[in-house]
């Protein structure tokens, strides 16, 4: 701070240097700069930390809201406003839930904990469900759908859910940065030993810089306005990250700002032909199944009673241990759908209880959490699970779970 001489107006005027002052370099920079690396990637553990107990905690309540959508809409009939009311629902539920995802996807991704669950899937199949869970968004922007299958298997071994996510974040995308009333065409084939799947939008388009810029974390694309489209910037970094995990490859392409975008997938195809008649089969032999549903949230736990009667199974519910062990070894029921979070004694407890018990042999039990990471279902397979649900659980998860064949 300094004094600046009168200048004939009675007034000392003061000057204040701000700017930040340069202080000579330590002597042991190396040192200095790898202690600061170390407090950087910290932070950063401490921040995908963070993200992943906010999107466990966010699940809890989405999945009883989840599961009343459900119900509302299966329940509707000819009443067009309540089934109105649930498509509304399960639209702001499902991109609540991608939200979530995405947050939890980055921090796993960041230190490699993402993993596939691979088995032999037919491309064009999971595409097509993909493209049926976001037809609402498309229906609600009034955006002209085309999608455009070339009728030959496509067999593929992937993880049919993370491919549904790849698909489900690509539409998403294009839905969110496409004015109402524009278009969306998607196309799947083969090329040579790939499938192709292509994504084109009549939305604002990508400029030239931003092509590869846009598969990093937090990066979006602005309009012309430049008013944010909304999300968190994190779906096309999990998609370039799941594609590559499956050996693939993703590639952004435009002709620039409000000419749309175009989005190429390319996942290699394996030898084995996918069997539809499988899953017919599976579908058709379903038989009423006795379900035990167990979780401290009552409302999780009644709603997703009431979507597994709706599926057409015997229910029952419990929501602590004494109770669920009670009624486990009672009914033998022919599922369980067990929490892990339950308080007092968790999930990986109450499982190996019931596995040591001979007369639950036949019994399928099934994991509910927010958590899915590998570590997470190592322990869930060593403890005794079979297979895991995670929150919020609809009922396409639900159906696949009834028809898988039992040991």
């Amino acid at each position: 701070m300094s004094t600046m001489p009168d200048n004939g107006t009675g007034r000392e005027t003061w000057a204040i240097d701000i700017r930040p002052s340069v202080s000579p370099a330590p002597a042991h920079s190396d040192a200095a700069l790898s202690n600061r690396i170390r407090e950087l990637e910290g932070a950063l553990r401490d921040r995908d930390e963070f993200l992943a107990v906010l999107a466990h905690e966010l699940r809890n309540p989405l999945a009883p809201i989840r599961n009343v959508a459900e119900i509302v809409r299966a329940c509707a009939d000819s009443d067009e406003r309540l089934r109105k009311l649930g498509d509304i629902l399960e639209r702001q539920v499902a991109q609540m839930s991608r939200l979530v995802d995405d947050l939890f996807d980055t921090a796993r991704m960041r230190w490699g904990r993402l993993t596939l669950a691979r088995e032999v899937v037919d491309v064009a199949t999971v595409l097509s469900g993909a493209v049926e869970t976001m037809k609402p968004r498309f229906v609600s922007r009034s955006l002209a759908l085309s999608l455009t299958i070339r009728h030959e298997a496509l067999p593929a071994n992937a993880d049919p859910t993370r491919l549904t996510q790849i698909f489900c974040n690509l539409l998403d995308n294009a839905a969110k940065y496409t004015p109402d009333g524009g278009r969306i065409e998607i196309e799947v084939r083969r090329d040579g030993n790939h499938a192709l799947v292509r994504v084109e939008d009549s939305g604002i388009g990508i400029p030239d810089r931003m092509l590869t810029a846009i598969f990093e974390p937090f990066t979006q694309v602005k309009s012309a306005s430049e008013q944010a489209r909304g999300g968190l910037g994190l779906g096309l970094p999990i998609v370039k990250k799941l594609v590559e995990m499956h050996g693939g490859s993703v590639e952004a392409r435009s002709d620039g700002p409000g000419r749309g975008a175009e989005f190429v997938v390319k996942l290699p195809l394996t030898g084995v032909e996918a069997s539809e008649k499988k899953a017919i089969s599976a579908m058709s032999n379903r038989r009423t199944q006795s379900v035990l549903v167990v979780d401290d949230d009552r409302d999780t736990c009644d709603t997703l009673g009431m979507m597994l009667e709706h599926l057409g199974c015997k229910v029952e519910l419990a929501h602590d241990v004494d109770h669920a062990l009670e009624t486990a070894m009672r009914g033998r029921p022919d599922l369980i759908l067990l929490d892990i979070g339950l308080p007092k004694v968790d999930g990986y407890e109450i499982v190996r209880r019931l596995r040591d018990r001979a007369d639950l042999s036949a019994t399928r039990i099934a994991a509910l959490t927010g958590y899915a990471g590998s570590e997470d279902r190592r322990r869930g397979e060593e403890a005794g699970f079979d297979t895991y649900l995670v929150k919020p659980v609809n009922f396409d998860a639900l159906t696949r779970l009834l028809d898988e064949p039992r040991a």
